[in-house]
């Protein structure tokens, strides 16, 4: 048993969650340093155009020699007391931090400097190094603890972002190591995974979701019947679920879960679910069919809340295809002579084409799809049979036509992705 599992957890809404969002490497910037509670009553009076200078630690330091204690990367706090009524003992001050390329400084208004000086706020300026004024009841201990305590929490989620790319693209070595960082984080290398990716509905697959929709997504993953490890990228959140020892498949974990959301009526929600990980290597493998899932469920219509790479049929076998020319001629020479009439005419017998296979050969249902009256389906339908010069009664004729349609959208929605 891994040391770092709590496998007695009984919430199954409990996720461990890594965020990465904005800013996934271990700095803060000046900015949100200022959006701290502990400086809310902080005011920034020069060197505005520095504000997303990246800190790198605290450093509390009186005396004007900044550049014997520091390296770069800090926020300076003073009280002032050893350049207090010393305009060149400021403008040292002022001058080295600028040279050691400090992120900010911080100067509380005592009775040592009841306020910043103009040269002070002239370097802070003309150098972009941010200025900033602490009331005098501010305590200097619970800057620095604000600061260090978020990043600490930066510093983790970079570590944690560093841990699960690499696994995703096959970059971790196999070793004690990994096996214990991964158990660090929820995932227990003795256990099976599923390997999810969860976005919004309606949504292309690239698009970049906002802090809301993230909520939102979370949210949703919360009514899993098992809790998950939860990463928050761009386009998706990663959920990786821990199964049971026995499990073989991660299919009746995704159709469980289809139900759940099904029954629980979330809407907005659209998951692609890889095959299952048993081994650090197939990780990968996994996070590349979940992508594929979500990418055929965005374009294929599924409503199904949850997709599954098994479950996908012909369509894996399109997307295996690395000779994009090859789709596109078998798309032509079935298709070309209906998408040229459709250009041509004004119409869409395309979409006819579509629904009558869809619907098994089905007129009557075809005519209930697509909203039309039933003879008029019947002779566009006969019509379509003409102009392709094929009999749509032939089961091998109507597979090869679906196999072509599949491969034009899959075409286009590569083609509108790429730009």
């Amino acid at each position: 048993m891994n040391p770092f599992i709590n496998s007695q957890h009984k919430d199954p809404l409990v996720v461990t969650t890594c965020f990465n969002q904005h800013n996934s490497g271990m700095s803060l910037t000046v900015r949100e340093a200022l959006s701290l509670h502990v400086l809310k009553d902080a005011t920034l009076v020069a060197g505005h155009r520095g504000l997303d200078n990246p800190i790198r630690w605290t450093h509390i330091i009186d005396y004007p020699d900044v550049a014997d204690w520091v390296k770069g990367g800090e926020v300076l706090i003073t009280t002032g007391r050893g350049i207090q009524d010393d305009t060149q003992a400021q403008v040292k001050y002022m001058t080295e931090a600028v040279q050691k390329k400090v992120a900010a400084v911080f100067i509380t208004k005592q009775e040592y400097l009841p306020h910043t000086t103009p040269e002070m706020r002239t370097i802070a300026d003309q150098h972009d190094l941010p200025l900033v004024e602490l009331l005098p009841t501010t305590a200097f201990v619970e800057v620095t603890e604000a600061i260090l305590r978020r990043l600490a929490v930066r510093s983790l989620d970079a570590e944690r972002d560093y841990l699960i790319d690499a696994l995703l693209a096959g970059n971790l070595p196999v070793s004690a190591e990994s096996t214990a960082r991964l158990g660090e984080l929820g995932l227990d290398s003795e256990r099976p995974h599923a390997l999810m990716l969860v976005q919004c509905t309606g949504y292309p697959v690239d698009q970049q979701l906002s802090e809301d929709e993230n909520r939102h997504l979370m949210s949703a993953l919360n009514h899993a019947p098992r809790r998950a490890v939860l990463i928050v990228r761009p386009s998706w959140v990663i959920a990786i679920f821990p199964l049971g020892l026995r499990e073989d498949s991660s299919v009746p974990f995704a159709h469980s879960l289809d139900r759940l959301l099904a029954e629980t009526e979330l809407a907005r929600i659209r998951i692609g679910v890889g095959r299952l990980a048993r081994r650090l290597s197939d990780f990968p493998i996994s996070y590349r069919e979940a992508r594929e899932a979500l990418f055929i469920a965005s374009i294929s219509g599924d409503t199904r809340p949850v997709s599954h790479f098994n479950d996908l049929g012909v369509w894996r076998l399109l997307l295996r295809v690395e000779d994009q020319t090859e789709l596109e001629r078998l798309a032509h020479y079935y298709l070309s002579a209906l998408t040229n009439h459709d250009r041509d005419q004004q119409t869409s017998w395309l979409r006819t084409l579509e629904t009558f296979l869809d619907q098994n050969g089905n007129l009557r249902a075809t005519a209930r799809a697509l909203e039309l009256h039933r003879n008029t389906v019947t002779y566009q339908v006969e019509n379509i049979g003409k102009l392709l010069g094929q009999d749509l009664n032939n089961p091998e004729v109507r597979l090869n036509l679906q196999l072509a349609l599949r491969a034009r959208r899959l075409l286009h929605a590569r083609n509108t992705s790429s730009k």
